[in-house]
């Protein structure tokens, strides 16, 4: 959970940084539970049936668990550039909100070429320093240096399940666990790229975390830099409970 944040008069309500971090964690929560649904079932799902696909030859994996996994993918991977958005926000870094991403947020109009932004000089915050070098295990093609070995592949399998053509095969009929390139299109191995699926989900939980821990020292850092007391007034929240949600 967040901590407590200070913010001014002038924001009205419960601060919207809350509310996003809410829908960030459910996110997560969705994408955790598809990717497990993906291997938990061996019956035809009810909504495959009478969708008629043409059989190439190649053992394709065609099914509601396959996309399921491909889903817990994509909603893992959106998570990180949210991330990025979020700390965009919190910080007052002022960068444009559609350049930011969890890779670019930390130079200085979310361009590497100009440094690190002036926000994060000499800053003492160790959570914000761990989520940074978590970035690093990301690829951009905008910054060739990851630490992750598997960045790349794990770029290329986002880019075509978002924009192009990522075929699926089954653990039986494609041998392969690394990508393959047709003429076409890429194709992986199911289990394998639920592999990358399950890395991916891991980095955006760890994200999650050091986020919140981020935040929590920031918050101690601006109360500590105030000399004098602060006129504040407490809105408590109370927890969304399990029934509300349906």
């Amino acid at each position: 959970m967040l901590p407590g944040i200070v913010v001014g008069f002038e924001v009205e309500g419960v601060p919207p940084v809350i509310g996003f971090f809410n829908q960030m964690k459910q996110e997560y929560a969705h994408a955790r539970l598809l990717l497990f649904e993906s291997r938990s079932e061996d019956r035809t799902h009810y909504a495959d049936r009478r969708v008629h696909l043409h059989n190439t030859f190649d053992y394709p994996s065609y099914s509601i668990y396959a996309e399921r996994a491909r889903t817990a993918f994509r909603l893992a991977y959106g998570l990180l550039d949210k991330i990025g958005y979020f700390i965009n926000h919190y910080w007052d870094l002022g960068s444009e909100a559609h350049r930011v991403g969890f890779r670019s947020v930390w130079y200085a109009d979310s361009e590497v070429a100009r440094g690190l932004h002036p926000r994060f000089h000499g800053y003492e915050n160790w959570p914000l320093v761990g989520l940074f070098w978590l970035a690093k295990d990301l690829f951009d093609e905008q910054f060739q240096r990851v630490t992750n070995p598997d960045a790349r592949e794990i770029f290329i399998l986002r880019n075509s399940l978002e924009h192009k053509y990522l075929q699926l095969h089954d653990e039986w009929g494609a041998g392969q666990d690394a990508i393959s390139s047709g003429a076409f299109g890429l194709s992986i191995n199911r289990y394998a790229f639920e592999v990358k699926a399950l890395c991916v989900l891991k980095m955006a939980r760890a994200a999650l975390i050091y986020l919140v821990l981020a935040v929590r020292r920031e918050e101690r850092l601006r109360r500590a830099a105030n000399e004098e007391p602060l006129i504040s007034m407490e809105m408590p929240l109370s927890r969304f409970e399990d029934r509300w949600k349906r």
